[in-house]
């Protein structure tokens, strides 16, 4: 009888990796942005969900995304999520509009854009999601659904507050361009959230946002420019950008990374042990929260029992070493300026945009 039942979680147990497996499979055959011709894919223009304050990055873009590393089926399977989440937030609306006061239509799905620079050229390209138009009021508003991670979007209260992040600045940098555009000053952004979602005004001629606008116009620009010329643009002076840019490493390496302190590491065991303890980061973060919460509740308790588990603790001495004071603290004290080492890890070349947001 146990034998039976050691065989049947084993079968169990394959079963599930079978099937995590297979729908990791379906997840990257469905969600393929584009189907593989052999050829190279190159952008036309930049993307309006593609604002970077460095200009090499977003010629980077246009011309060498596909030198990055497909998505991961975890990262497609979260698109797909939010992708989803975002239509729903948009069947909603469509029913909320009946009853609201005043009522209101949602109208011009998908619709296209382009903004040219001061030479007349296309220089980037995006879609909206949609356009509301209230009754009594004239001219449907553009609006955007962003589906973000709630990490993100928990401490948002004001539309400003989307450029303190760069992933959410992205999506703030798309709305405006579609508002300057069509020429329309006032438009919202509805995020999702836990509960109900938060509907934000976005105001063109306000905080300066025309003016943000136009700073993405003129490094989107510059790597149009490049693009044509084939004469890279010059490197950003902002390290920040650098350490989250897809291409650092690979495509581009600026001269204040890559100098005479910049020491490039041979070693794939170490490349293939930083991967994995990226992978672990968020687990191990999350174990440490949990044990520590845990350890806080249950201090003092010497025998207990809690569903499944069996508690047993017990008290034990410590030792402290203590000081009347500060200064003869001070007396017993040594300063080694290299006696503790720090490691900062930062993941390059390893993103790529997400599609949708053209």
């Amino acid at each position: 009888m146990a034998e039976a039942k050691v065989e049947q979680e084993v079968n169990a147990a394959n079963l599930v990796q079978r099937v995590t497996q297979a729908w990791a499979e379906w997840i990257k055959s469905v969600s393929r942005s584009k189907p593989k011709t052999g050829e190279p894919f190159v952008q036309a223009n930049v993307w309006a969900g593609q604002y970077s304050p460095c200009a090499r990055r977003m010629f980077n873009q246009m011309l060498y995304s596909d030198e990055l590393p497909e998505f991961q089926a975890e990262t497609l399977a979260r698109f797909r999520r939010g992708n989803d989440r975002e239509r729903d937030l948009l069947a909603d609306l469509r029913q909320v509009g009946r009853n609201s006061k005043p009522a209101f239509t949602v109208i011009g799905e998908q619709e296209r854009f382009a903004l040219k620079d001061r030479n007349g050229r296309v220089v980037i390209t995006g879609k909206t999601d949609a356009r509301i138009l209230f009754e009594g009021i004239h001219g449907g508003k553009p609006f955007e659904v962003k589906s973000w991670s709630p990490y993100l979007t928990q401490g948002v209260e004001r539309f400003e507050d989307l450029f303190e992040n760069r992933w959410t600045r992205r999506g703030a940098y798309q709305l405006l361009c579609y508002l300057y555009g069509a020429n329309e000053s006032l438009g919202f952004i509805l995020l999702d959230r836990p509960g109900l979602p938060l509907l934000l005004p976005v105001e063109l001629w306000a905080n300066n946002n025309h003016k943000r606008v136009d700073e993405f116009l003129d490094k989107a620009s510059i790597a149009m420019e490049a693009r044509e010329t084939e004469i890279e643009p010059d490197f950003t002076d902002d390290l920040a950008e650098c350490k989250a840019c897809d291409f650092l490493g690979g495509r581009c390496m600026p001269p204040m990374m890559s100098g005479s302190g910049a020491r490039l590491i041979k070693n794939n065991e170490v490349a293939i042990a930083l991967d994995r303890i990226s992978e672990l980061k968020e687990g191990h973060k999350e174990f440490e929260h949990l044990d520590k919460e845990v350890k806080k509740l249950l201090r003092g308790t010497e025998f207990g029992i809690c569903g499944n588990w069996l508690i047993e603790g017990k008290y034990q001495q410590l030792t402290k070493l203590e000081f009347p004071d500060e200064a003869t603290k001070a007396q017993f004290q040594k300063v080694d300026p290299k006696g503790k080492f720090v490691l900062k890890f930062f993941r390059v070349g390893a993103k790529k945009e997400d599609p949708k947001d053209e």
